[in-house]
């Protein structure tokens, strides 16, 4: 295996992809990457896509039996843990998909050891995990959200104009989950959320893109499962918010468990409306004639996704607006829950008086 000094292979490597060559010299030389959460099936989608563009030289995952069997023929070295893929292995960068409440200690642990680091959603769990993150020298990590990647959403942005001052829209996204909700997001201890952490996080991710940030969020959760309401892990939300400044309102409605799996926005202006799936969209003039259609063949974006964070891991200012674009969204769903928490805990006092 080449012996490369720390730095020089990665600035090499960075200095391709600006240049439009990905790996086509042997001396290009891409990441090496610490699959962690390596058992999970979104591991091996991202392994399965990114393997001929990346260097797997290792995985993470407690169930190592399981992780020697799902790898068999890879290469990379297998850890139970973080600490010793740190300890033991060479790497530049750490792709890591686990459940919420591990994403924080694996995450300070990476970065205090100079690992840029590129994870599922969402950025963290509270504000006080933001203030450990913002207290640290060293902060190359990234947050995976794939809509804002999707050329259906780029596009639509871009049209936004076409409608003219946009007053209000709505947002249903509904999964078709036919049972209670299993694994770790069954448990309230790992997931620290339902539909609004889930689902609700790449929604906002959107509308916060598209519309900035709303000055009053409220609305109203409930459960298909008793399960569920035990654990204070919402199926079913709807949010209203509110962006006084701008003349604008917005509705969310999420559900998991839907007899129907969709996801439809609409956006509502003054001289049209845009209809979006996250397929195609299609733009309405106030008499509903069709003034434009865009669609997009089934793709996966999410390696154009990882590859543009790996490009810009030099890039303070994409870091540091990527990083505070997910702060907001960390604190859109932190206040929610307040509230949700203190409306329960009144509630409460009432039935006792």
């Amino acid at each position: 295996m080449l012996k490369r000094k720390d730095g020089i292979f990665l600035q090499s490597y960075l200095k391709s992809l600006k240049c439009g060559e990905i790996m086509v010299a042997s001396k290009v030389i891409p990441p090496r990457v610490l699959l962690v959460g390596a058992a999970g099936h979104q591991s091996l989608e991202y392994h399965s896509l990114l393997k001929n563009d990346l260097i797997f030289s290792g995985f993470v995952d407690p169930e190592l039996k399981k992780m020697k069997s799902l790898y068999k023929g890879c290469e990379g070295a297998l850890f139970s843990n973080v600490e010793s893929a740190i300890k033991n292995s060479d790497f530049d960068m750490a792709l890591v998909c686990v459940p919420h409440n591990l994403h924080n200690h694996i995450t300070l642990q990476l970065l205090a050891n100079k690992k840029i680091v590129i994870k599922e959603k969402p950025l963290a769990l509270s504000t006080s995990e933001i203030n450990q993150y913002k207290s640290l020298d060293y902060l190359k990590f990234f947050t995976i959200v794939q809509r804002q990647y999707n050329p259906i959403f780029i596009n639509a942005k871009q049209d936004l104009p076409l409608i003219g001052k946009v007053y209000s829209y709505q947002y249903n996204y509904s999964l078709k989950i036919p049972e209670v909700t299993q694994g770790w997001r069954s448990e309230y201890e790992s997931s620290r959320g339902g539909v609004l952490m889930d689902m609700g996080y790449h929604v906002l991710d959107i509308l916060l893109s598209f519309f900035g940030e709303p000055s009053n969020l409220m609305g109203t959760v409930s459960y298909c499962y008793d399960a569920m309401k035990y654990e204070n892990l919402e199926d079913s939300i709807s949010i209203i918010l509110d962006y006084k400044k701008k003349g604008l309102h917005g509705t969310v409605n999420l559900n998991r468990h839907s007899s129907i799996k969709k996801e439809e926005f609409e956006i509502n202006g003054r001289d049209g409306t845009i209809l979006l799936t996250p397929r195609q969209y299609t733009i309405f003039d106030r008499k509903g004639v069709v003034i434009k259609k865009f669609a997009n063949e089934k793709s996966d974006f999410r390696k154009k996704m990882i590859m543009q964070y790996i490009k810009f891991v030099n890039d303070f200012e994409f870091i540091d607006n990527h990083f505070n674009h997910h702060v907001k969204i960390v604190q859109l769903i932190e206040n929610f829950y307040g509230l949700k928490k203190l409306c329960k805990e009144k509630k409460d006092e009432k039935s006792k008086i």
